[in-house]
This record gives structure tokens, C-alpha cells and sequence, in this order.
């Protein structure tokens, strides 16, 4: 088997609300743990936007963080129902590299019905950039007692993800990050094809396939989750599975080059 080349869209960055993680890794640390593991470019996100009410600051530490580190994409947070969100967006649309932004509704509490969900999602658009929509960062069952944030349901991204995905026009079908099976299954019941996924959720044995059976595997990417998951581990979901080369190639990497046009 060739060894593949990874495109991570789902690395995090910075301090972290809770013990157990390393929250001091420099920037260029963390890509060469990355790249140790094959990942030649990662969408990183900063872990202090989540329970932030303005993700700006956490932004801003991510875009100084970042520079000078070729194989760190920034991701950065945008709220999309703070009053000053379009500011927030100009100003990301303007900082090197930037080629997505990222919703947390979960942490950030909001629905994704909301109607000032779908203004900003049509200027996303309007600014060149894609929408990455994480559904769930941690499994909720292992959240922390006195922390209840409840993932986004796959009824809620049912009805949203169309809406969305008009509103961004040509740039609109958002990267939907954190489903489990359940999700996936909801999704492909309600006939959604304007969405792309991430498998860092998807824990099955021959996990592509079972996948392929709600997406098609050119809409699925990879997403490791480093460091609150297993960096190798995630990898392993698309390396060792039995589908076509050409097939693990685009998940591993591809799609997520053409997705993002890196």
C-alpha cells in the first residue's frame, strides 16, 4: 500500500478548558507532530474561541500563532449572531491563508435556524470562503459535569443544510464536522447531498464503508481532532480500509484540496 498524504481539516490549537491536553505546544511543534504523522497541511481552529463570547481575540492569537508555519492553515471562529459578526468576517477574510471560517452553535448557543445564520452564511460566500459547521467536538457523554453542551442534532442539520448551502451560492455546500452514524443515517433519510463530512465521529469497523452508505466517499474528508483525539488513530480510518486507492487518496487528501483550493 502507498503511504498517503493527509489534509487535516480539523486541528485545534491554544488552551483548552479542561486538564488532560497540552495546552503550550508552539504552533511549529504541532506541525511537526502533524507531519510525523503524513499530514502535509491542517485547518487549525483555536481552542480558546469555544467558550468565548467574542472568538475575535482567540482569532487573533491563532493568526499570530500561525505565521510563519506553512503547514498550519488558520480556521478561525465567527459567530454568526453576535451583533459585530460581519466585522468579525471582514476581518478574517483579510488574514493570510484564511480559506474557511468555522460555526460552533453548540458552544456559542445558537440554532442554526436562526435567520442571522443564513445572512452570514450567503456573505461566507460572497467573501470566497467556505463554511465548516462543527457538530460536535467532544463525545457528550464525556463532557464535564458542570458543562452541558448538547451537539447539534442530525433533525437540526436536516432542515438547516439546505438553506445554508443556498445562501453560500457557488461556495455555499458547508463541511459538516462531528457526525456519528445516527447523524449520517438522518441525513441520507432526508435525501441531503449539499453537505461534505469529516470522519472524526465515524468509528465502525471498515468505517469508509459504512460511511459511503449515507455520502458519497468524494464528500468525505479527514478531520483528527489533534490533540483532544488520536492523531494516528484518526489516520488509521482512512489507511488501512478496504476501498479503492483512489478512493482513500481523495479521502485523505483530495477532497479536501479541491473543497477548500488549497
Amino acid at each position: 500500500m502507498n503511504k498517503l498524504s493527509y489534509i487535516d481539516t480539523n486541528a485545534w490549537w491554544g488552551p483548552w478548558l479542561r486538564g488532560g491536553v497540552r495546552d503550550d505546544r508552539a504552533p511549529a511543534e504541532l506541525a511537526r507532530w502533524l507531519g510525523r504523522h503524513g499530514v502535509e497541511r491542517a485547518l487549525v481552529s483555536p481552542l480558546a474561541a469555544l467558550l468565548a463570547d467574542d472568538p475575535m481575540p482567540a482569532n487573533r492569537a491563532l493568526f499570530a500563532g500561525l505565521g510563519g508555519v506553512p503547514r498550519l492553515v488558520a480556521l478561525p471562529v465567527i459567530n454568526p449572531v453576535l451583533p459585530g459578526w460581519a466585522d468579525d468576517l471582514a476581518e478574517v477574510a483579510q488574514a493570510s491563508g484564511v480559506v474557511a471560517v468555522r460555526w460552533l452553535p453548540a458552544y456559542h448557543g445558537y440554532r442554526l435556524s436562526d435567520r442571522r445564520c443564513q445572512e452570514a452564511a450567503r456573505e461566507i460566500g460572497r467573501a470566497g470562503l467556505r463554511l465548516v459547521i462543527t457538530a460536535r467536538l467532544i463525545d457528550e457523554r464525556h463532557e464535564h459535569a458542570g458543562i452541558r453542551v448538547r451537539p447539534v442534532t442530525g433533525r437540526e442539520l436536516s432542515r438547516a443544510l439546505p438553506r445554508l448551502a443556498e445562501a453560500g451560492g457557488t461556495r455555499g455546500a458547508p463541511l459538516v464536522q462531528g457526525l456519528t452514524r445516527r447523524e449520517f443515517e438522518q441525513l441520507a433519510a432526508a435525501g441531503l447531498r449539499d453537505f461534505a463530512a469529516d470522519l472524526s465521529f465515524a468509528e465502525w469497523e471498515d468505517t469508509l464503508k459504512v460511511v459511503a452508505r449515507s455520502v458519497p466517499l468524494t464528500r468525505v474528508m479527514v478531520g483528527t481532532l489533534t490533540p483532544l483525539h488520536v492523531t494516528q488513530a484518526q489516520l488509521d480510518k482512512t489507511s488501512s480500509l478496504t476501498v479503492t486507492p483512489r478512493l482513500r487518496a481523495a479521502v485523505a487528501a483530495d477532497n479536501a484540496r479541491k473543497f477548500f483550493k488549497l
